[in-house]
């Protein structure tokens, strides 16, 4: 989700309104940019949902064949590098490039899993090299042409007003991710990551965030809008450089990539759906465990991390965390004079310990609505009388969030925090 105001608030504060050189094809474009994240399927699958679009050998710039038939348009298998984990196929397949199929999750650059397996000696070479410009097209960034992208699923994924959306990751080979805070993950240099936006049945926009270099922000970000007249053509995919509201005559609205920061600029790893928490089910795609167990985590959690509380605590604090948390967090500091902090922390085990109770129940809000100012944050079994609640049920007067999104999660978000703050004693 995009805001366009560094220092909006979800809930307290009123809207207000030297590079290396690249080719010449390419676009500057954001900067400490946006998160990518996926909800489809397998892990090794690419991103063309429910459609046959043209995609790329394995390691190829341009579709091929060997024996003058077309190219399947199955995507490719994807071969995962890194740093640990037996290398062995699921499927017993082998890869177009002669490295060894990872259909079942295993990585295959030869190095030591997690249960301290030795695998086969195996290339480390990037397939997708950093670059600090994002290319003209979708086609371009690697998407459907390079080895080791992986689908993953947050167990909590951001509100984008019911639209589908599918989230994919290339991990470098051979690298490893830091987690030696595991609240703050810090994902190697070279690392991409995709998301799709599908609006009834149209494949709309896909954004890019790719970390280029070592600093913090060294992150690109980039938007690209698909043409409906090729609606199945990665190449047919421009990037859209200030935005597009209603995108091929839908209710979504591409965002001007410069707005990103706006809300990725407030946490130190700059993504947002990819960490310990979000990772934390099992679902598909890569999950905690599949980190794990590949070896890909520089601190293991093999236990994985459990949001705390009943069904009830974890459907509303998981949701603040995925949705507000960005940020109302220890680094956002939102608002400053009395922070509400909605991002969880995985030290957190007891509901009423955790920074969303503590920062949030009896609070008074701080704020220029006057409607608002001085209720509760969260009135202990009072909904219509909590800002949080008030504000995310709004998309008009006093919305939360305050832009990106047309339509409130009535029956998801609001409905799970309305059932949390009903739940509190009081």
């Amino acid at each position: 989700m995009l805001l366009t105001a560094a220092a909006l608030s979800c809930s307290e504060q009123k809207p207000d309104g030297d590079s290396p050189e690249q080719p010449a094809s390419t676009h500057t474009v954001g900067g400490a940019g946006a998160a990518g994240s996926t909800s489809s399927g397998g892990e090794s699958s690419l991103p063309m949902s429910g459609s046959s679009a043209p995609t790329q050998p394995q390691g190829g710039a341009a579709p091929a064949t060997s024996s003058g038939t077309d190219v399947s348009s199955e995507p490719p298998t994807a071969v995962v590098g890194g740093a640990g984990g037996a290398a062995e196929a699921n499927d017993g397949g082998e890869s177009g490039e002669g490295g060894i199929r990872n259909d079942g999750g295993v990585r295959n650059d030869g190095g030591v899993g997690g249960d301290g397996t030795a695998g086969e000696a195996s290339d480390c070479t990037e397939s997708l090299a950093p670059i600090s410009q994002a290319p003209d097209t979708l086609e371009e960034t690697g998407l459907y042409s390079a080895r080791g992208i992986r689908s993953y699923e947050p167990a909590y994924p951001l509100w984008a007003d019911g639209f589908g959306k599918d989230r994919y990751i290339y991990l470098p080979p051979c690298s490893t991710i830091d987690t030696s805070d595991m609240d703050h993950w810090q994902l190697p240099v070279g690392t991409r990551l995709w998301k799709h936006f599908e609006v009834d049945g149209k494949r709309v926009e896909t954004r890019l965030l790719h970390r280029y270099g070592p600093e913090t922000d060294d992150w690109l970000m980039a938007t690209y809008g698909w043409d409906a007249a090729h609606p199945d053509d990665p190449a047919a995919a421009k990037i859209v450089l200030h935005g597009e509201p209603n995108a091929q005559g839908t209710l979504h609205d591409i965002p001007d990539p410069s707005a990103c920061p706006s809300c990725h600029g407030k946490l130190p790893e700059r993504v947002l759906g990819f960490g310990a928490i979000q990772l934390s089910h099992a679902g598909s795609g890569l999950t905690l465990a599949t980190l794990n167990r590949e070896g890909w985590l520089s601190v293991p959690a093999p236990a994985g991390i459990q949001v705390p509380g009943t069904a009830v605590e974890q459907a509303a604090l998981g949701y603040l965390h995925a949705n507000c948390g960005g940020c109302h967090n220890q680094q956002g500091q939102i608002p400053r004079e009395n922070p509400m902090l909605l991002r969880l922390s995985v030290s957190e085990h007891v509901v009423a310990d955790t920074n969303v109770f503590r920062t949030t129940l009896g609070v008074p809000t701080i704020n220029a609505y006057p409607e608002l100012h001085g209720k509760p944050r969260v009135d202990p079994g009072s909904p219509e009388t909590s800002t949080i609640f008030l504000r995310m049920s709004d998309r008009n007067k006093f919305p939360m969030p305050p832009l990106a999104t047309k339509f409130a999660d009535t029956e998801g978000g609001v409905a799970a925090v309305q059932a949390w703050i009903q739940s509190l004693p009081h």
